[in-house]
């Protein structure tokens, strides 16, 4: 009996094995056709920022200290987007120092943004605020929450040294030349660099550009200009034009060559200085006025006039013409007439009469310059 009841279990139990093993082929044929094979796991994500780009680091010697700007990722070294807050920490080495951690001094720790630039300063000790032009290089290294990193980055030079002397005594005005801006000329070294801003805001110069250092609001900045090869304690600027305003700043700029490698030494902005060009100038005198009778139509008496043209093309005063006055005798000036050459017949005289004759310049603006010496002739007697 219970050999019976064994042999029939065992007999249920293989066809129970038989209907689950046909279920399971079943089932992996069905995979085979549609599901995915799961791969093998993925590590945890560390959330590492990526490290600071060459390309987008800079430092600039500015007076006693050293600004370094870069722009923050925002994808860590997984390609996923930075999670939680970031620091930065920017070191400094002398550049021919280690290129890793060891021997980088960290001088700046600031707060970072993802896709944002930043910007950190290092106010140099008097060691490295003096003395001869030496290269200094500088890292940023990013990190997570956990103060974590995924390392330093590239390094960007900047200058050690004595740095550029200040602009002292920065100041400017219109004049019929153009705009004169002055400071105190330095004999030690450097020239000065000038920026100028059209202020007038409904107004786009066609030159305008946008300008600015990495990180910082660009501003529409007409030209940017160094005035010489060397410290003149001035220039003339003299591509402005009347009815607008414009603002300067200037900043000495000293450049040298370290081990091959090009730097400069700026010194702080000054200004701004602020001019506006108003309709106030004159043109020059007209020159060299002469007078010659004659005769014109119907062998009528005439008085010629010539005198040199005023040459005020590179001037804020701009020549748009030449208005003549005439007396008779000793009498009262008069203006006879505007004329847009450097000549005119007065063929209204009188034979044997005595005419005096003066000619200004007026410029676009209309202002009138002050009028030529006196020059006198008689009127022709018809032969």
């Amino acid at each position: 009996m219970f050999i019976q009841h064994m042999s029939a279990l065992a007999g249920g139990t293989g066809e129970w094995i038989a209907k689950t093993r046909s279920a399971c082929v079943a089932a992996l044929l069905v995979c085979v056709g549609g599901c995915a094979a799961p791969g093998p796991p993925l590590p945890p994500t560390l959330n590492l920022p990526q490290m600071v780009r060459a390309g987008e680091l800079t430092a600039v010697r500015v007076g006693g200290a050293v600004k370094v700007r870069w722009k923050t990722g925002k994808l860590t070294t997984d390609k996923l987007p930075v999670r939680g807050a970031i620091a930065a920490e920017v070191c400094r080495e002398a550049a021919g120092g280690p290129g890793a951690a060891v021997g980088c001094e960290v001088v700046a720790r600031v707060a970072a943004v993802p896709d944002e630039w930043t910007e950190a300063e290092d106010v140099l000790p008097k060691g490295l605020a003096e003395g001869p032009v030496r290269l200094l290089r500088y890292r940023v290294r990013l990190m997570n929450a956990a103060g974590r990193t995924a390392g330093l980055s590239p390094g960007v030079v900047a200058a050690a040294g004595t740095g550029a002397g200040a602009v002292k005594g920065f100041v400017g005005e219109a004049t019929r030349a153009g705009v004169e801006l002055r400071w105190e000329r330095n004999a030690a070294g450097g020239v000065v660099e000038l920026e100028r801003t059209l202020l007038d805001p409904a107004v786009v110069a066609k030159d305008a550009r946008r300008v600015g250092m990495p990180g910082e609001e660009r501003q529409v900045v007409e030209v940017r200009l160094r005035a010489g090869d060397r410290d003149e304690g001035g220039v003339v600027d003299r591509a402005v034009e009347v009815g607008h305003s414009y603002r300067y700043t200037a900043q000495r700029v000293v450049a040298a060559a370290v081990g091959g490698q090009a730097v400069e030494l700026r010194s702080e902005v000054a200004g701004p200085v602020t001019v506006a060009v108003r309709d106030g100038f004159a043109p020059d005198v007209p020159g060299g006025l002469v007078a010659v009778p004659g005769f014109g139509v119907g062998g009528r008496g005439v008085i010629d006039l010539a005198w040199d043209a005023v040459v005020g093309e590179r001037e804020i005063a701009k020549v748009s013409g030449y208005v003549v006055y005439r007396r008779v005798g000793d009498g009262e000036w008069k203006k006879l007439g505007v004329v847009g050459v450097a000549a005119y017949r007065d063929a209204d005289v009188e034979a044997g009469v005595r005419y005096g004759y003066r000619v200004a310049a007026v410029s676009t603006a209309g202002n009138e310059s002050a009028a030529a010496g006196e020059v006198v002739e008689v009127g022709p007697r018809v032969p």
